[in-house]
């Protein structure tokens, strides 16, 4: 484990712990991991967010290409009837 720039787990703890400022900042473990957790939090809703942005397109693009199968005649035409797609 030296070579990685610790020799036990509590070094590893206290190297971790101090990266994220729990050590010497006045800072408790409790707030830093509150802070971890509106992290992960707000991660997982700005993912949740753009699954569901992409959702919502790809649902679009289904009802225009269904639209656009209504305005097709039997060859694949535009129908003359109905006029062009808007």
């Amino acid at each position: 484990m030296k070579a990685v720039g610790f020799e036990t787990l509590d070094e590893l703890r206290r190297i971790v712990r101090g990266g994220l400022g729990a050590d010497g900042t006045g800072r408790t473990e409790q707030q830093v991991e509150e802070d971890m957790e509106e992290w992960v939090v707000s991660v997982l809703n700005r993912k949740a967010s753009k699954e569901n942005a992409n959702a919502k397109e790809a649902e679009k693009q289904r009802a225009q290409d269904e639209i656009r199968k209504t305005w097709l005649n039997e060859r694949g035409k535009e129908s003359i009837l109905y006029g062009s797609l808007p």
